[in-house]
């Protein structure tokens, strides 16, 4: 009997899922169901595209829906929308956003990559945006394009709201920034957001912490009113962040985590065995910690959903969890962080402490040498590293990443310090801003 896998999302956890199913299984029926135009884009590149930086949204497209079809034999059906999921009689029922037509699909194994939605902080309707999609991005593009707004307000200071409000800079627009917490990119540590929060003011982005704002049309425009001030601007971003896509787990078998994601074993399975789940719409383990969290990104998405469809078609892979190493570019700088911040490695473990330093991202002397500023969190005890954030104008992103491998590795301080890291003039110091970080905080630490 010919086996039936069913996919519900065509972004990156859904179609690699899929992809390692037909590498493994070469005459399985494989079938995904995405709700929008597009599958395998790189939806972090929408910023980009906004600002003009990236020209046409097709350079964002990896594979499109025929590749899929014609070359790895995977039936893509767009802007079908699955609305139930049957798990009694292993079918789910879909329809075609564009006919209405209906489709009833049965499956053997099913792997859920609904993603995540867009949170909302703005009621309005009319001219607030929310970019999730390659969709949204074109919709806002062209109304950009179209209507050539002056104004804009950001709602939320992640990595999206920063990008964005960068984006919007590039474009001659006034921005006004806003934060509910008490400070920008409040995912990050006070010391990285206050270098962060000056070059938002510097390239002229109004900021406005610890806010409550609210929204009101008049006219063809929108009012901003937060502590007895208002501001009028011609459209809203709306950028707070995502929650899960939840609505098709209703009434399933398909349990839920504490994060109020869906719960999944260290093979992505669900609570259902013919069930898996990957990307945004899954909780994940810290791997630090042991606990499950809710933090949706790319690379996530992308691993989990390979592992998915490794073990949907009859594989046994692990995986371990993440780390939270994520960067983004604010102007001209560069803001990365892995681990626990400090804060939150306090309340797990004893004898935390914190060191800082700056240091050059070249040699003196070579043309281009900028500074980073690195916060190091770490055991005192046994100097166990447990977070590293930086900033900086160049070279964050390789050295995040040597301080994800040493966090991943459980090594110490003291086995960190002995690293044979590259040098040379033009990439880095005679000691790299990694291991100067490394041997201050090594004063402090008792081992």
């Amino acid at each position: 009997m010919e086996k039936i896998y069913v996919v519900i999302g065509g972004c990156a956890a859904g179609m690699s899922a899929a992809t390692q199913i037909r590498r493994r299984e070469p005459n399985a029926k494989i079938v995904v169901f995405e709700k929008t135009k597009f599958v395998s884009y790189g939806s972090c590149g929408i910023p980009f595209y906004i600002s003009g930086e990236i020209k046409d949204a097709n350079s964002l497209i990896v594979y499109t829906p025929e590749h899929f079809r014609k070359v790895r034999k995977i039936d893509v059906y767009t802007q079908t929308l699955v609305e139930k999921i049957n798990t009694s009689t292993k079918t789910v029922e879909a329809k075609n956003l564009e006919t209405g037509e209906k489709i009833l699909q049965e499956y053997h194994r099913l792997i859920l990559a609904t993603g995540g939605t867009p949170k909302r902080a703005v009621p309005l309707k009319k001219n607030v945006f929310r970019v999730r999609n390659l969709e949204d991005g074109i919709n806002l593009k062209n109304y950009l394009n179209e209507k050539i707004p002056k104004r804009v307000a950001v709602i939320g200071s992640g990595f999206l709201g920063l990008e964005m409000s960068e984006a919007f800079r590039k474009l001659g627009m006034q921005v006004f920034l806003f934060e509910k917490m008490s400070r920008v990119l409040p995912q990050f540590d006070e010391e990285i957001s206050k270098i962060v929060e000056k070059e938002l003011i510097s390239n002229n982005v109004s900021v406005f912490k610890g806010v409550a704002v609210e929204f009101a049309s008049e006219s063809e425009k929108i009012i901003a009113n937060f502590n007895n001030t208002h501001i009028e601007v011609d459209f809203v971003l709306d950028a707070v962040g995502v929650s899960p896509e939840m609505e098709l787990i209703n009434g399933t078998s398909i349990e839920t985590g504490k994060t109020g994601a869906v719960s999944v074993n260290d093979r992505l399975q669900t609570a259902d065995p013919s069930i898996f789940a990957a990307g945004d719409c899954i909780e994940v383990k810290h791997i630090l910690t042991g606990e499950k969290i809710y933090i949706p990104q790319g690379t996530t998405a992308n691993k989990t959903g390979r592992i998915a469809g490794i073990n949907a078609s009859g594989g046994s892979e692990i995986f371990e969890g993440v780390l939270g190493t994520s960067i983004t570019k604010v102007f001209s700088l560069h803001a990365a962080k892995t681990g626990l911040g400090e804060e939150e490695a306090k309340k797990i473990f004893p004898d935390v402490e914190v060191e800082t330093s700056t240091s050059l991202s070249k040699a003196h002397y070579y043309p281009g040498a900028e500074k980073i500023f690195t916060k190091l969190i770490f055991s005192k005890a046994n100097g166990q590293i447990l977070g590293a954030q930086m900033v900086g104008k160049d070279g964050v992103g390789k050295r995040i990443d040597i301080f994800a491998t040493i966090i991943y590795a459980k090594m110490q301080l003291k086995e960190a310090s002995r690293l044979d890291l590259s040098y040379n003039p033009s990439v880095a110091p005679v000691w790299d801003p990694v291991l100067r970080a490394i041997n201050k905080a090594r004063q402090k630490a008792e081992v």
